[in-house]
């Protein structure tokens, strides 16, 4: 059944809700779309808010060489429905996500995942190099309106975590024209290789809410609090649309504050501030066991600096 009415939620994420969806002089988040009652604004939680983003970027703890472990910087592009994820000051993106901006049905509507960076890719490893990334697209022309681009789904424009347009396949290619599926495209050095790859079968959820620590400042920042999360969790190499024939799972967090924080008593969203990628250790067919993370980032430290994106992968 789907839930729209925040009246039948359990009490904690009523609550978590009514503070987002009532507007008041201390909310800086920015709305992007007017959802059904009881459904949450996704995309405004997904990214750094416009009073945070032109200024700040976030990173995690500080690393033995002195540097910090990770960084994230993002940029909302408006103009073209794209949100930037930016993992260095080189201006390298770590993804670049793509929403319907006027979706026929805006309860319906989706972000997607578009381009992210290319890792290893046979012996080499292309972290660092702009001009190399993957692409996910169908594959095929649009059949009703979708550009062939937004093909995989990364979670409703109005959905409620753990509920109403929580949870979705994105189902391994097939001959039959698709809008949806798991298909993807490699460039390397600015060159499209010439096969095509796909994750099998895909699963996207939208979990939460859940908590994170926020601190205002670099490393070594005594001023924290504790913010709310969101969680897109993606389970993906399946091959059944069943969690217990997959062999990964990542999670994305996404942090806001539901309450008026205690730096500058406003509520900001502070977009991407985790993740963690999981390996099922189990056999095909049997219950999933994701253990530990075996790899993870961590950007929740709100530091003051902004950089250039410098994408040239196509």
């Amino acid at each position: 059944m789907h839930i729209r009415n925040s009246l039948f939620l359990p009490l904690g994420l009523a609550l978590t809700i009514g503070l987002l969806l009532v507007p008041n002089s201390f909310a800086q988040i920015q709305s992007t779309i007017t959802c059904p009652s009881g459904d949450w604004d996704v995309l405004s939680l997904m990214m750094m808010d416009p009073t945070l983003a032109p200024s700040y970027h976030m990173e995690g703890d500080y690393a033995s060489n002195g540097g910090p472990g990770s960084y994230m910087y993002t940029t909302w592009s408006q103009s073209d429905n794209k949100v930037w994820y930016v993992k260095n000051p080189q201006g390298n993106p770590w993804d670049i996500n793509l929403y319907d901006s006027q979706p026929t049905i805006p309860s319906r509507g989706y972000v997607y995942q578009w381009v992210t960076e290319l890792d290893t890719w046979g012996t080499q490893n292309y972290w660092g190099d702009p001009t190399s990334c993957k692409k996910f697209n169908n594959g095929f022309n649009s059949i009703d309106g979708h550009d062939s681009d937004e093909s995989f789904r990364w979670a409703a424009r109005c959905g409620v975590p753990d509920g109403a347009n929580g949870s979705y396949w994105n189902p391994k290619p097939t001959t039959q024209t698709q809008d949806y599926n798991s298909n993807y495209y490699v460039y390397i050095d600015k060159v499209l290789q010439s096969s095509s790859y796909n994750l099998n079968n895909a699963l996207v959820e939208l979990k939460g809410p859940g908590t994170i620590a926020i601190f205002w400042g670099g490393d070594g920042s005594t001023e924290t609090w504790t913010a709310n999360t969101i969680s897109v969790q993606y389970t993906y190499t399946c091959s059944q649309e069943d969690v217990n024939y997959c062999t990964d799972r990542e999670v994305f967090d996404y942090a806001y504050d539901a309450n008026p924080n205690p730096h500058d008593q406003l509520k900001h969203g502070y977009g991407w501030v985790q993740w963690r990628h999981y390996k099922n250790s189990s056999q095909p067919g049997q219950t999933a066991n994701w253990g530990n993370p075996v790899a993870q980032n961590l950007f929740n430290h709100v530091v003051s600096g902004q950089t250039a994106t410098n994408f040239q992968c196509f």
